[in-house]
Formats: C-alpha cells, sequence, structure tokens
C-alpha cells in the first residue's frame, strides 16, 4: 500500500515538473525584443520575439536572428526579402 502511494506521488511530481518546465519555455518564447541603440556606427534597432527578430541599421540593413544565431541579410536598397546564409563545407 505504501509503494502505491509513493509511486503516485512520485507520478503526480514529474507531471507538475513537466508542465512548469514546457510553460517556462512558453514564457520565453513570447518576451518580446525592442530595442533602440544609437552610436557612431549608426542607429540599431531590434524588434520580434525573443527567439525570432530583426536588427535593423540605419534603415538600410537587416538581419534576421533565429535562436541567438543571425541567419539571413537583406540590403533595403537592393532586396525585398532575405538571402539566408548556407553552411560552408570544410
Amino acid at each position: 500500500m505504501v509503494f502505491l502511494i509513493t509511486a503516485v506521488v512520485l507520478i503526480l511530481l514529474a507531471a507538475v515538473a513537466f508542465f512548469i518546465i514546457q510553460n517556462q519555455g512558453k514564457a520565453m518564447a513570447a518576451a518580446k525584443v525592442d530595442v533602440n541603440y544609437t552610436n557612431e556606427n549608426g542607429t540599431f534597432l531590434a524588434r520580434g520575439k525573443l527567439d525570432d527578430f530583426v536588427i535593423q541599421k540605419n534603415d538600410r540593413f537587416a538581419f534576421l536572428v533565429r535562436d541567438g544565431v543571425i541567419v539571413a541579410c537583406k540590403d533595403n536598397q537592393k532586396h525585398q526579402d532575405f538571402v539566408f546564409y548556407t553552411e560552408v563545407e570544410k
């Protein structure tokens, strides 16, 4: 009987821990990025979600950032769409 109660309590604790971890990931994904920065190199604007945002430099260049990595760029004077980087095989 004690074994059964212990097993039920452990399963409930595991389920609660699983839901807490899942909800923390959703909160991180929903976090917004809205940063303006100016220095001698220009004006930088970063807008979007924490895991997927765009950095713009002087309203000309835009860099797409996904999961903390710049994955594409765009020259607003020449292109309408982002040009994605590809991996270079060594």
